[in-house]
C-alpha cells in the first residue's frame, strides 16, 4: 500500500425506518469507531407506511437527532415512505453527486471499532483501479483458511456495510430486466450464483416480476455484468442484527451471523481479481446453509433484499 495519508473520512450514510432498539444499537457501536468523530453521518428516516408505524418511526427519528460522537450529524425525515430500495438509490445518488464517495450502513448493523478505518483506507487505495466498485466489511462465517492475505477480491456489488465512488454508482441498473438479459448474454447465471449454488438468480427474477423490491441484487448484478469486484475482509467488520423476524425484508434465520472482528485489517495487496479460494469457500457455505434452511422450513423461502 502506498497511497494511504491522511484519511479525509468519507460521509457515512445510515438507513433507518421503524426499528429504534436496532438503530439505538448500531448507532452506539459506529460512535466507537476510531474516526468517528472526524466522520460525518448522514441519517435517512423513513417515512410511515401506515399508522401502526407512526410511534415507531417517531422513535427513530427521536434517536437519529439526538445522535452525538461524529464530526456533524444531519438527518433526512422522509415526508412518506420511500421503501428501503428507494431510499437508498436515492440517498447515495445523492451523496455521491456532492462528495464523490461514500459508506452505507443500515440500521441493523453493528460495526467493529476498526470499520470506518477499514473502509477509509480501501476506499483511498482503490480510488483510481477501474476493476474495483465497491468495498465491503461484511464476510461470511465461511471457511477461509485457504486465503492468505487478509482482504481479497469477489466480482460483483455488495450491500452490508459497503463503500463505492460517484463512477462506481453510476454503473447502477434500476432494471432488472436487462440486467436479466445481460447476464444471460454473457453466459453468467451460474457463475452469478457461486457456481449454481445460491439463488441470485431467482432473486433478480423475483425483482423482475416486481415480488420483491431489491436494490441490492440490482446493484450486485449490475456490478456484475461490468465485471466489477468488490474487495471483501477476510474476518468480518460487520454483524447483522436484523434477522430477528423484524426486518420488512428478512425472516428470523442465524443463516449470516458472524462474531465481529476486534482487530484492524491490513488491506494488503491482494491481486485485483477473483480470488478463487474466497469464492469456492463462500460457494460451500452458501449451499450448505441454503440445504440447511431448506430442511428447516421447507415452505419458507429465504429472501435477500
Amino acid at each position: 500500500m502506498t497511497k494511504i495519508r491522511n484519511i479525509d473520512p468519507a460521509p457515512v450514510a445510515l438507513f433507518a425506518f421503524n426499528r429504534p432498539n436496532h438503530l439505538e444499537r448500531t448507532l452506539e457501536l459506529l460512535s466507537r469507531n476510531h474516526l468517528a468523530i472526524d466522520s460525518s453521518l448522514i441519517i435517512f428516516c423513513d417515512g410511515a407506511r401506515d399508522d401502526r408505524d407512526l410511534e415507531s418511526v417517531q422513535k427513530v427519528r427521536f434517536i437519529a437527532n439526538s445522535t452525538i460522537g461524529f464530526k456533524r450529524v444531519s438527518v433526512v425525515e422522509r415526508e412518506r415512505n420511500f421503501g428501503l430500495a428507494e431510499s437508498i438509490i436515492d440517498g447515495v445518488s445523492g451523496i455521491l453527486d456532492g462528495h464523490g464517495k461514500i459508506i452505507v450502513l443500515e440500521d441493523d448493523m453493528e460495526t467493529s471499532p476498526h470499520f470506518l478505518q477499514y473502509m477509509n483506507e480501501a476506499l483511498i487505495e482503490y480510488d483510481d483501479i477501474e476493476d474495483v466498485c465497491c468495498i465491503h466489511g461484511y464476510s461470511f462465517p465461511a471457511d477461509l483458511s485457504a486465503v492468505s492475505e487478509q482482504t481479497f477480491f469477489l466480482p460483483g456489488a455488495e450491500c452490508w456495510g459497503w463503500a463505492t465512488w460517484s463512477d462506481s454508482w453510476r454503473l447502477f441498473n434500476p432494471d432488472a430486466n436487462e440486467l436479466l438479459k445481460a447476464l444471460k448474454q454473457q453466459g453468467l447465471e451460474s457463475y452469478f450464483e457461486y457456481n449454481g449454488r445460491y439463488p441470485y438468480m431467482n432473486m433478480l427474477k423475483r425483482q423482475a416480476r416486481a415480488e420483491i423490491d431489491s436494490w441490492a441484487i440490482r446493484w450486485r448484478a449490475s456490478a456484475f455484468v461490468n465485471k466489477k469486484l468488490t474487495l471483501w475482509p477476510k474476518h468480518s467488520l460487520v454483524r447483522n442484527i436484523g434477522f430477528d423476524g423484524s426486518g420488512v425484508h428478512s425472516n428470523s434465520t442465524d443463516f449470516f451471523n458472524v462474531k465481529l472482528h476486534s482487530e484492524k485489517v491490513t488491506i494488503g495487496e491482494p491481486e485485483i481479481e477473483t480470488n478463487p479460494e474466497g469464492y469456492e469457500a463462500f460457494g460451500k457455505y452458501l449451499k450448505s446453509k441454503m440445504l440447511f434452511e431448506i430442511k428447516r422450513n421447507p415452505f419458507q423461502l429465504f429472501r435477500l433484499a
